[in-house]
């Protein structure tokens, strides 16, 4: 619901909402089920209550928000949505509905690509494209390659969307490609992330295999 109406916030804008508005969005029906959404978005940042029936859209929250991790789809989300579609198709829904539902089949099109190494559709690959990265502990892993950040899938990231990430900066690290940002790594657990971004062993006793998380590279 928060990314479907952060998704519609942007496609439109929008730097002011009414209550109405937000209830076509998200196509809730009753006066509870429309104060817990507006409540929701709220907590997020989303929206900010400006008067009565009126509330101003944090646009840079938004664009976090859809760029974010796609949640699984609420119960309360799909009873707003049947009276858009009665067969299960996405072919009657709000176009920033429709995006939601397709980006979250294909996230865990790519979780299961990565993890198990099976071929995604096109439009999955498209969207969340997987790689392989050579880390600092010198194990290959494979990993999901958003724009701002990589993603080590985990079978946990099919019901939960929550990550932890980390900024890699080594001891050891002289030439050019150290000067380069690198993208933060993510995991859904800080275990992992510790056991891919720790050096062979202990620094300074041993540099990383690479500076930094690298794609393996294709020559």
């Amino acid at each position: 619901m928060v990314i479907a109406f952060a998704k519609y916030a942007l496609r439109n804008a929008l730097r002011r909402v009414t209550t109405s508005e937000v209830k076509a969005a998200l196509g809730v029906r009753n006066k509870k089920s429309l104060h817990d959404a507006i409540n929701r978005l709220i907590r997020y940042g989303l929206i900010a209550r400006r008067r009565r029936g009126l509330y101003d859209v944090n646009l840079d929250v938004a664009q976090g928000l859809a760029n974010a991790v796609p949640q699984a789809i609420g119960k309360h989300d799909y009873v707003a949505l049947r009276r858009y579609s009665r067969d299960g198709s996405t072919l009657g829904l709000p176009s920033h509905w429709a995006e939601v539902i397709a980006q979250r089949q294909y996230w865990l099109e790519a979780l299961t690509n990565a993890s198990q190494g099976t071929t995604p559709s096109w439009p999955a690959q498209l969207a969340f494209p997987v790689t392989r990265l050579v880390t600092p502990s010198g194990r290959k892993v494979p990993a999901v390659d958003l724009p701002d950040r990589y993603i080590i899938p985990a079978r946990s990231l099919s019901h939960r969307g929550v990550v932890y990430c980390a900024y890699y900066r080594p001891v050891f690290c002289d030439g050019p490609r150290c000067s380069a940002p690198p993208k933060p790594v993510c995991s859904p657990t800080p275990g992992q992330l510790y056991r891919y971004l720790s050096p062979p062993c202990p620094e300074p006793y041993c540099a990383p295999a690479v500076p930094y998380p690298v794609p393996v590279s294709a020559s």
